[in-house]
């Protein structure tokens, strides 16, 4: 299952170091939390990556991508989580080699990116991975069984995860407190 997310995560699979499991801080790779970058502040210096692809299309691409494969496998992702109360060794491999191994890639992600002054700093680049793959795990999984969500369609839920996900890590001046 990891290779079929990386597949489709692009910029993320590029960025994978380390063991998979998760941390006692919890899915940060590298050991680093804060807020990435030289002091974790400043703010980034271009949109642009060297060789065209700008960093907001980029991350666009590694939301899709983990989008697409959550929005996929929805069925056996739910499965997965459902029989792991039970069975421990399945628990080990869905939450840790696996899950845990997204959240340190996509952490490494964005902690290269914030050092490259490609997307802003944040206060904690885990949470930050947490964040991306949580909204994304209720657009694309949670909302199908969710009363209340019948009406949101599936493109229209995917348009605005991307949309809301990539602007939130682009450069902005800084923000005190």
């Amino acid at each position: 299952m990891t290779d079929r997310v990386t597949a489709g995560a692009g910029p993320v699979a590029e960025q994978a170091a380390g063991p998979a499991a998760c941390p006692p801080g919890g899915g940060d790779a590298g050991g680093r939390g804060g807020r990435g970058g030289p002091g974790g502040r400043g703010r980034a210096r271009s949109r642009g990556r060297p060789g065209g692809r700008g960093a907001e299309a980029e991350l666009a691409q590694v939301v899709d991508g983990i989008y697409a494969f959550v929005e996929a496998d929805r069925t056996i992702l739910r499965l997965f989580a459902r029989c792991s109360a039970d069975l421990p060794e399945l628990a080990q491999w869905y939450y840790v080699d696996t899950r845990c191994g997204l959240l340190d890639m996509l952490a490494a992600y964005l902690h290269a990116r914030i050092d490259a002054g490609l997307l802003r700093p944040v206060p904690d680049v885990p949470i930050a991975a947490r964040f991306i793959t949580e909204t994304i795990a209720w657009s694309a999984m949670h909302r199908h069984g969710d009363p209340d969500s019948a009406t949101l369609g599936d493109e229209d839920c995917r348009r605005t995860v991307r949309d809301l996900v990539t602007a939130s890590f682009l450069p902005r001046g800084p923000v005190e407190g």
